[in-house]
């Protein structure tokens, strides 16, 4: 097993073929949005000791919790802006 830095994708070849967690893209893409505003290791810690609340509809109430600006950690979210760097 393969693990990537901070919260990036864990990978898992299964049969010579790699599995991503469903999940697990998405809150990358958060922790990269809310690195732009200063928040990179609070939202890794967040979400990993959330693992069972990583689905899209509730990244925006962990950054809310994190004191993120909402619409700003959206609109990053929404636009996957960081999803070419996490491929």
């Amino acid at each position: 097993m393969k693990q990537g830095i901070g919260i990036h994708p864990r990978i898992i070849e299964v049969g010579g073929k790699a599995l991503i967690h469903p999940l697990a893209f998405k809150a990358s893409e958060a922790s990269e949005c809310a690195n732009e505003q200063q928040k990179f290791w609070p939202m890794h810690d967040r979400l990993f000791g959330n693992q069972q609340l990583l689905a899209p509809q509730n990244l925006p109430g962990h950054a809310a919790a994190l004191g993120l600006n909402a619409p700003t950690f959206e609109q990053c979210l929404a636009a996957s802006k960081y999803a070419a760097k996490i491929r």
